[in-house]
């Protein structure tokens, strides 16, 4: 029989002699696993008879059990990437046989979101500056205006490299929002420089980024990973763009007009 080959082979002894050399030092006694070993080479009758002990009734129907179309049975074994590959070369010559491994899983689950999320990206870089230059006709105040956006995603990126946070599927998403709010705040900014408006525009957006920083501030403090990581992004990135949008974005529209850069008007939408 191919069970008999496969102990008599040597492994037999290996796999006896690393029990006895480990065993003392987990609190086993040397002699804990001989059943084991006894059973190895039992004929069948004989192994009925140790089916009947209360504990491999309960241990058996996690490993096989019988459904209508047959047997089935499940076998454990180290989640690396090179003994899956290998589980799934063998288990390709049985139909029915499949390999679950959770490290496989993730894989595939974070090339799948990251293929959205370039996909996604990519659409924004080039939307949000399209839609701005719609609004404000004007290349230098579309420039001025991704400042606060240009400045969050940098900042964002620059503080999770810092504190060695991973740039995860949640964090990617807060960078998406997290661009759109600020490119808002830059536009706001550029349009009360242009105008010379004397309403409170910087009051206005003080105001929205901080009821935004409130909402995100609550998720900093929450245990669950994905809404931490959520939070501290949206964190990071609407302070640092609200700084950039109020302080930053009117001095550099100053320094432009002083240089007197050919401009359009910006138009009421």
């Amino acid at each position: 029989m191919r069970w008999s080959r496969f102990w008599k082979e040597g492994r037999y002894k290996k796999l006896k002699d690393y029990f006895q050399t480990y065993s003392t030092q987990y609190d086993f006694e040397e002699n804990a696993f001989d059943p084991f070993f006894k059973m190895l080479y039992l004929a069948p009758e004989e192994v009925k008879a140790f089916e009947k002990l209360s504990v491999l009734k309960l241990i058996k129907p996690r490993f096989a059990f019988e459904t209508n179309q047959g047997c089935q049975i499940v076998n454990f074994f180290e989640d690396s990437e090179k003994l899956v590959e290998k589980v799934s070369q063998a288990s390709k010559n049985w139909p029915d046989a499949f390999v679950v491994s959770a490290n496989q899983f993730k894989q595939l689950l974070s090339k799948a979101i990251l293929s959205e999320t370039t996909f996604l990206s990519l659409a924004i870089a080039i939307l949000i500056p399209l839609l701005t230059f719609i609004f404000l006709k004007n290349l230098h105040y579309v420039m001025i205006a991704l400042v606060p956006a240009i400045t969050s995603v940098l900042v964002i990126l620059g503080m999770l490299t810092c504190f060695k946070i991973t740039l995860n599927a949640a964090s990617i998403f807060a960078l998406l929002v997290v661009g759109g709010l600020s490119i808002d705040y830059g536009i706001f900014m550029v349009y009360q420089s242009y105008k010379q408006l004397k309403s409170d525009t910087r009051m206005a957006v003080t105001l929205s980024a901080l009821t935004t920083l409130f909402g995100a501030s609550t998720l900093v403090v929450t245990k669950h990973p994905v809404l931490f990581y959520y939070g501290i992004t949206m964190v990071l990135g609407i302070l640092s763009g609200y700084f950039s949008a109020v302080f930053v974005v009117p001095s550099l529209y100053r320094l432009i007009k002083q240089d007197n850069f050919p401009t359009e008007p910006c138009q009421t939408v």
